[in-house]
């Protein structure tokens, strides 16, 4: 199904691109003859082709998208709870902790120790 609408969307891509050249074409052919009419039915050409262009890329996204998420649903539930712990492993949780200055106890009592040394050698 995925391929499907990815070869739909590629088709909408190549359609509606196609439309846009000939919506700038049309539209210049209208500026030369000074033809108001045909100016617009080439501005409504281009912008259809516009249109048709970007539905076509996001029939391809989620194509793709779609493919991606099946292949998550493969995966075992093993598979899962290793790629979430090591999201959220102690690792992230050191790094957290010292980025936003709480880190471990001997961490405070270090930067407390630098800071009373500080402080009496500014007396």
């Amino acid at each position: 199904m995925a391929d499907e609408m990815r070869r739909k969307g590629i088709e909408n891509q190549i359609e509606g691109a196609k439309d846009q050249v000939e919506g700038k074409v049309r539209g210049k052919i209208g500026d030369l003859r000074d033809d108001t009419g045909e100016q617009l039915k080439g501005k409504a050409q281009e912008l259809k082709g516009s249109v048709q262009r970007k539905f076509g890329e996001k029939q391809s996204d989620a194509a793709r998208s779609d493919r991606g998420s099946n292949m998550d649903r493969d995966r075992s539930d093993s598979d899962r709870s290793d790629s979430s712990s090591s999201r959220f492993g102690r690792d992230s949780q050191s790094e957290s902790d010292s980025r936003f200055g709480s880190g471990s106890q001997s961490d405070r009592d270090s930067r407390s120790d630098r800071d009373r040394d500080r402080n009496s050698g500014s007396r």
